[in-house]
């Protein structure tokens, strides 16, 4: 078998070119072709792309002077010709002049003057044109081409210019797909111009919704009289649950304290693209806390996204927090958006004494938005980049002392994917409170999964801080992953002029299971050069249910 396939290996055919006048032989030294072929049919096709190739350049009196034959080795020759350099092409209907004026050299209403070698890019940049203003079908050719010495005249031909428009956009296994999302986010409605640019780039933008995935690529039908789009969406069940709720006895014996957390998030459940959160955590000691928030897209069918939230925090018998904010977003693209908001926060000292760094304030903040998410194709590595910030200013007043305030938040990651299983992920947050007069009951609370690892939950507080979370990940199948912790954290606390430096080393193991989402994590958290102590790490164990 060895043996056989040697000797056809060495049966095979070589090809090589060359011009009838060697002075051209450089022309022919700039083309790359296919130098071996296993027969002599592949071999001919091959000179003739040689030859329809050295057309386009310009070498429109081209011919094939011999192809000499000596063993297994074809010589083909050419005369190439005097080379065409320009070309004036003549029309009599519309063209979009700017497309023209790329590549002209002597252009009017009329006529305009190209190199040979624009004409086969130029055509192709005025059918893409006819194309995304509805004219799918539209042809370019050149008719009574002639030429003399170096320049060359022709006609340029239009056919099939009719205009499609949007007849009917029909959704398969999906048909309660939101509306809204049909017409500003895909920008698809009945009457619009068709493009087949605009068809193509549809399941990218669906690939970045969460809640429905694509069966197959959308596609177009064409009859005499209808232009209809077929979208093929299932709806995905991103709706997810965690909680651990209990209770434990008083510590004067009088009736049961309620300890726990739940965490819902709600996806798209009314088939309206909005989503929903509950979040309630009770410690049992010391900290209580309620979040609800709403994001109901393109309200009112209009290209705006609202949003509000009501979060309550209570620390000890201390102070007791109040925010309520309202957002209007507005979409500047499928994956970016930039919005304003209003937000007002009361806090409440419940103590009858007073201490100091702690009081009732009222604070009311005007804030600028802007985020930008970019995806990948990988289902379980999806979010590429994320960038999102806010910057606020307001005002606020402890009893009757006013003072200006400034807020910015701000939030960036990329995931840099190295090959199919491996990848790094970074992450920076930070953040900057600038007043007078700072209280303790205004601090940002910092600390857990979502900031610094390590760290008990909400319990550092600063005025001011930088975090950076990087983790190295390995895909141990399609649902699974290891990733390591290395976490970094700036704290400044201007009301008691203090800096700190955190650290955090660990491990984790991410999983999708019939149950849920499974995140398993091991990580110690370092302060401000603390010798290394076991018994300082946290041991983290999450299930969050989907349904």
């Amino acid at each position: 078998m060895i043996f056989c396939f040697s000797i056809a290996t060495a049966q095979q055919l070589e090809l090589t070119v060359l011009t009838k006048d060697s002075l051209n032989n450089v022309v022919i030294n700039g083309f790359k072709y296919q130098t071996f072929h296993k027969n002599e049919a592949l071999l001919r096709n091959e000179i003739n792309a040689i030859h329809d190739s050295l057309i386009h350049k310009g070498y429109l009196n081209i011919k094939l002077d011999s192809l000499n034959i000596k063993d297994s080795v074809y010589s083909a020759f050419f005369d190439l010709g005097k080379p065409i350099k320009n070309i004036t092409i003549t029309f009599n209907f519309i063209l979009n002049k700017s497309i023209i004026k790329k590549y002209t050299l002597i252009y009017n209403d009329r006529v305009f003057t190209i190199g040979f070698k624009s004409v086969k890019p130029l055509l192709n940049d005025l059918i893409d044109d006819f194309e995304k203003n509805g004219k799918p079908f539209t042809q370019l050719r050149l008719s009574k081409i002639a030429f003399t010495d170096s320049i060359a005249t022709a006609q340029l031909i239009i056919s099939n210019q009719e205009q499609r428009t949007l007849s009917k956009i029909i959704i398969k296994d999906y048909e309660n797909f939101p509306r809204p999302f049909l017409i500003h986010y895909l920008k698809l409605n009945t009457g619009d111009t068709f493009s087949a640019s605009k068809l193509a780039s549809l399941s990218k933008k669906i690939n970045y919704l969460n809640f429905v995935s694509e069966i197959k690529p959308p596609e177009v039908l064409f009859t005499k009289d209808e232009t209809t789009i077929y979208l093929y969406l299932k709806k995905i069940q991103t709706n997810s649950v965690d909680g651990l709720i209990g209770f434990t006895s008083k510590q004067n014996g009088k009736g049961l304290l309620f300890n726990g957390y739940l965490d819902l998030q709600l996806e798209n459940a009314f088939n309206t693209g909005e989503s929903i959160s509950l979040l309630f955590k009770n410690d049992g000691l010391a900290q209580q806390k309620f979040n609800i928030g709403a994001k109901l897209p393109y309200l009112f069918n209009s290209r705006f996204l609202a949003m509000g939230s009501l979060e309550i925090f209570k620390q000890d018998s201390l102070y007791i927090n109040v925010k309520t904010s309202l957002a209007l977003n507005y979409p500047i693209s499928f994956n970016s958006e930039v919005g304003l908001s209003i937000s007002q926060e009361r806090s409440s000292n419940l103590l009858s004494a007073k201490i100091s760094n702690l009081a009732s304030y009222q604070s009311s903040y005007f804030g600028l938005h802007y985020q930008f998410l970019n995806f990948t194709d990988d289902l379980l590595f999806n979010e590429k980049l994320h960038f999102n910030t806010n910057f606020f200013f307001g005002a606020k007043t402890v009893e009757t002392l006013k003072t200006n305030q400034v807020k910015i938040e701000a939030e960036v990651s990329y995931l840099w994917l190295l090959n199919q299983r491996n990848a790094l992920f970074i992450k920076n947050k930070s953040a900057l409170l600038n007043t007078s007069n700072y209280l303790t009951n205004e601090l940002f609370r910092l600390g857990g999964a979502k900031n610094i690892r390590g760290f008990d939950e909400e319990r550092l507080l600063a005025s001011a801080f930088s975090i950076l979370n990087l983790e190295y990940r390995y895909k141990t199948n399609l649902d699974a992953y290891l990733y390591t912790v290395t976490d970094f954290g700036y704290l400044n606390n201007a009301l008691v002029k203090q800096n700190s430096n955190l650290y955090s080393l660990g491990f984790g193991y991410k999983f999708r299971a019939k149950m849920g989402v499974i995140n398993l994590s091991y990580v110690l958290g370092i302060a401000n050069n603390q010798s290394f102590n076991i018994n300082n790490s946290i041991f983290n164990f999450n299930i969050r249910s989907l349904f």
